[in-house]
């Protein structure tokens, strides 16, 4: 499956253990982008394991996060972030008690460690025949 690359972030499928979201600017990210995330996401037959690298410092717009609470639940088994401040790490902990309640949501400082944790929620389900 190829790589989705919003100009904001990308998506990639890593082996078949994970989703990785590589964030890469500091832009704010809109509804606009949503149709094809969902799109992306939606080839899986089940629910992904996915691993958010913020290497920017971005933001969701209100849009974005409504998104995320009417489709987490459905698109996702479990979100790891890899945190790079104290201020990305505070993010997440609000995302976990806000628009992503009642999945496990985890923050790590290392990449390595997020992989480590997100690989028990795999791997990724068969893509949909078309």
């Amino acid at each position: 499956m190829e790589d989705l690359d919003t100009g904001n972030f990308t998506l990639s499928k890593i082996g078949n253990e994970y989703v990785l979201a590589e964030v890469y600017t500091d832009h704010e990210l809109t509804l606009e982008e949503a149709p094809a995330v969902l799109e992306y996401l939606n080839r899986y037959e089940g629910r992904v394991p996915l691993l958010v690298d913020r290497q920017g410092r971005y933001s969701l717009s209100a849009g974005a996060q409504l998104a995320f609470i009417k489709h987490a639940k459905e698109l996702f088994s479990a979100i790891g972030f890899v945190d790079h401040s104290p201020l990305q790490r505070r993010i997440t902990q609000i995302a976990s008690i806000t628009y992503l309640s009642g999945l496990p949501v985890k923050s790590f400082p290392e990449r390595s460690q997020a992989e480590a944790w997100i690989t028990q929620f795999g791997p990724l389900p068969p893509i949909k025949s078309k």
